[in-house]
């Protein structure tokens, strides 16, 4: 795992701590690549990922040939797929539970599901009972 002396890292952010990039990603930038996730979310995108993959290593000033889950581990961030594929879970759960069977979005949803084409998403990471 690669060690980070944090003084050096802030020198190399121009004495911005690196917290405030993060923060700034999840806040700014997060917001944009996930936008509209409950729809489109259900598979992982690389052109996602790459964007924080980026940020990561330019702030830790590593090669670009690193390995990408010892860069995530050692700020200990996760992939953005996690993001956004709790959005389109979410966004099934509420589809599930809180709307009327009359909504166009539920049936559409029902029929998508008796299709067996939702369901590949939920049985894949072990939640096909939902």
């Amino acid at each position: 795992m690669l060690v980070i002396d944090l003084q050096k890292l802030e020198s190399l952010c121009n004495g911005i701590p690196y917290s405030t990039y993060f923060s700034l990603f999840d806040q700014v930038v997060l917001p944009v690549l996930c936008y509209g996730a409950d729809v489109w979310g259900y598979e992982q995108t690389e052109r996602i990922e790459c964007i924080q993959l980026k940020l990561l290593k330019r702030i830790l000033a590593v090669n670009n040939t690193t390995p990408n889950s010892a860069v995530l581990a050692e700020y200990g961030r996760y992939p953005l797929y996690v993001n956004y594929l709790t959005k389109c879970i979410t966004f099934w759960l509420k589809i599930i539970i809180n709307m009327n069977d009359n909504r166009l979005v539920k049936q559409c949803y029902i029929m998508d599901y008796n299709l067996h084409l939702s369901e590949n998403l939920l049985s894949r990471y072990g939640y096909n009972y939902v």
